[in-house]
């Protein structure tokens, strides 16, 4: 946990009508400095003489400062998923937040107060103002009334606090205040409000309504906002943030649905900010046919998923090797398969493992017949499945379907259709591409099966539920 200890100086005490002319931010850790960060601040409005004694910062000082429009972005950067901590948060915070909303930035955050925990960890001392508390506990104040100073003091008697905090009264103090947030400077505060507390898909898009990051959730909206409260990636968060100009979402009723479109929509779209699941759609598929000669062929294409295919691969080796086995087990011909293209006998034939289709000392119905028992095996391998869980609304149903193991889509069926066979449900899916990521989806949800929800097994006719 990091903590940003800040403090500022001002034209005066409201932060409606006075401004800021310095600002100073620690950055510790809780034992340590990490960081620093010391301004003036240029500002139109006179300083008081009463404040230029005080500070010692008059307005020849701040004529060649910068804007806070100008040093905004950093400021937020320095702040972002660290608690603010002053010497009387109340009057540093509220002056921050609201000249840096006119900057275009909204600050929300977790805050402690160094005067209230002092009180409450040292209690007792006969001042808790900055300069003698210090002054009690042996803190050396250099630069008084001026914000580095009196933040590097604030910064270590925060670290002399949490070592006294022996009833770890901080931590409890951080933890009971619901995390807050800052919004991204271009989206509106009314479409995060309009957020679904639901399960599915959100997007993350810039002015052109592109999208620049994808994710998934069991709670749309509070997923959201945990993305506001810290970063992806520290180096990189900033500029997704800044760019975030919309924020659409999809429902799926639960978070299976919403994992496998996540994956799809991730590849199809390319967002600059996902990582993972990059990767293309491109499957084998091992599709059967009957030639002009008649006889029945296995065939491996490369390509999306394909919903008449017998069986998909992720890779060209798992699907050949898996193409040997069938023809070593049925005594297939493996030019019939493709796995042989020479002229002359198939290297089954030499071993014995063929019967000729090769080289015509095999008919095709014999042939065929073999095929047919090999097709049958191996769409038994693998169980066709339906896999039922929570939909969008409570009139319906989501249903995953998965032919001999293999993903086809997802979708939507009203509770009062009955499934009788699993060619019922296809009606209800819209078909999705399967690669070696949504497998890894089913496969691993089959395994453990979420709370609330059925997955039928579907043979011929009839369904079993697991």
């Amino acid at each position: 946990m990091d903590f940003a200890i800040v403090d500022i100086e001002t034209t005066g005490g409201k932060p409606a009508r006075h401004h800021i002319t310095e600002i100073a931010i620690v950055i510790s850790d809780g034992q340590r400095v990490k960081e620093r960060f010391s301004t003036l601040v240029h500002t139109r409005q006179e300083i008081p003489v009463f404040i230029q004694r005080l500070t010692g910062i008059n307005n020849e000082m701040l004529e060649d400062a910068p804007r806070l429009e100008e040093i905004a972005p950093r400021i937020m950067q320095l702040l972002h998923n660290k608690v603010f901590v002053a010497h009387n948060v109340n009057f540093d915070f509220k002056f921050m937040a609201r000249h840096l909303e006119q900057c275009g930035h909204r600050l929300s955050l977790k805050r402690i107060c160094t005067v209230r925990l002092s009180r409450k960890i040292i209690p007792g001392l006969p001042s808790y103002s900055l300069g003698r508390l210090c002054k009690s506990l042996g803190i050396h104040v250099k630069n008084r009334h001026r914000a580095l100073g009196d933040a590097e003091a604030t910064a270590e008697l925060l670290h002399l606090l949490l070592q006294k905090d022996s009833e770890n009264l901080i931590k409890k103090h951080i933890r009971s205040h619901q995390r807050e947030f800052s919004l991204p400077p271009n989206l509106e505060r009314s479409e995060y409000e309009a957020l679904p507390e639901e399960a599915g898909v959100y997007y993350m898009l810039d002015e052109k309504s592109r999208p620049l990051y994808i994710g998934k959730a069991a709670n749309i909206r509070k997923r959201i906002a945990s993305h506001f409260a810290s970063s992806f990636d520290e180096k990189n968060f900033l500029v997704l943030y800044s760019g975030i100009h919309h924020i659409s979402y999809t429902v799926t009723g639960n978070e299976l649905t919403a994992s496998l479109l996540e994956s799809y929509e991730i590849k199809k779209h390319q967002p600059p900010f996902n990582r993972a699941q990059r990767r293309g759609l491109r499957v084998y598929n091992l599709l059967t046919y009957t030639d002009r000669a008649g006889w029945i062929r296995l065939a491996i294409e490369k390509g999306y998923r394909q919903r008449e295919a017998v069986a998909t691969y992720t890779s060209l080796p798992d699907a050949r090797n898996h193409l040997r086995e069938l023809a070593a087990r049925f005594r297939l011909c493996e030019k019939k398969l493709f796995l042989a293209t020479h002229s002359g006998p198939c290297k089954g034939r030499k071993a014995g493992r063929c019967d000729g289709a090769c080289t015509g000392d095999e008919s095709a119905e014999s042939h065929n017949e073999k095929m047919r028992k090999a097709l049958d095996k191996l769409r038994e391998e693998e169980p066709s499945r339906i896999i039922i869980g929570r939909g969008r609304n409570p009139e319906e149903n989501a249903i995953v379907c998965c032919k001999n193991g293999q993903y086809l889509g997802f979708g939507f069926l009203p509770q009062s259709v009955e499934l009788h066979n699993f060619e019922d449900a296809l009606d209800y899916i819209r078909n999705y591409p399967a690669d070696n990521d949504v497998q890894q989806i089913i496969r691993a949800f089959i395994s453990r099966p979420g709370k609330g929800f059925r997955i039928l097994e579907m043979l011929p006719g009839q369904a079993r539920v697991l």
